[in-house]
């Protein structure tokens, strides 16, 4: 990212490109992401994708930077300050800094110097502006006038698409059986299907063996 420097080591996953992102029913949000639209909130529960579309975006021609607020509170609300000027600015987990009055007026001076200065900025949330406990009214006001996208869970073949590319971006060949294998004992969420694919490929790599049920029967069921 070509921002300001952060008091951290914060790095992008290797994998959040808007390329490697399964869609599912998310496709209109997705497309308004990669498209530039300037202002987004994206409501959605933990494992529905909002932090890889964030930094896919952060990854973006221009000054970009993601910033995750639940990384970032312990290190006071200023560091805020430096951001507002970029091209686009990514702000995940919005709703950890909720209640906090001095991080919620940061964030109203960003989002408010980010639109003066025709700056881009997206938000998540795990609920809807008016129910995350905000205690600022203009921060309130300005997360509502963005357009709300709400993201849903993948579905079975979302996921199985999802378990299938990442092998695939790995090297790794998985039969059909293999998926139908996952998909019946994995828990339904894209984060547990990415979380096996890398416990997979290591597993894979260390024994020189092809993806199996067999194998994966080892993963997900240790003696």
């Amino acid at each position: 990212m070509n921002t300001p420097q952060l008091p951290l080591g914060l790095q992008l996953a290797e994998s959040t490109e808007f390329a490697s992102f399964v869609p599912g029913a998310n496709a209109a949000v997705l497309d308004a992401l990669a498209h530039g639209a300037d202002a987004l909130v994206l409501i959605g529960s933990a494992g529905s994708g909002k932090t890889h579309l964030l930094q896919a975006a952060s990854r973006q021609p221009g000054r970009c930077a993601w910033l995750p607020l639940r990384q970032l509170i312990d290190h006071g609300p200023e560091i805020l300050d430096a951001f507002g000027s970029l091209d686009f600015v990514g702000l995940d987990d919005v709703d950890a800094v909720a209640g906090e009055a001095a991080w919620e007026l940061a964030l109203l001076r960003l989002i408010d110097q980010a639109r003066t200065g025709s700056g881009r900025w997206v938000a998540s949330l795990s609920r809807h502006p008016d129910a995350a406990g905000f205690v600022t009214p203009d921060l309130r006001s300005r997360l509502r006038w963005a357009a709300l996208h709400r993201l849903e869970l993948l579905d079975e073949s979302a996921l199985g698409m999802l378990f299938e590319q990442r092998l695939a971006a790995r090297g790794l060949r998985c039969p059909e059986s293999v998926t139908r294998y996952v998909l019946r004992r994995v828990s339904r969420s894209a984060a547990a299907v990415i979380t096996l694919v890398e416990a997979i490929d290591r597993a894979s790599l260390a024994a020189q063996r092809e993806v199996t049920i067999p194998l994966v029967r080892e993963l997900l069921e240790p003696r």
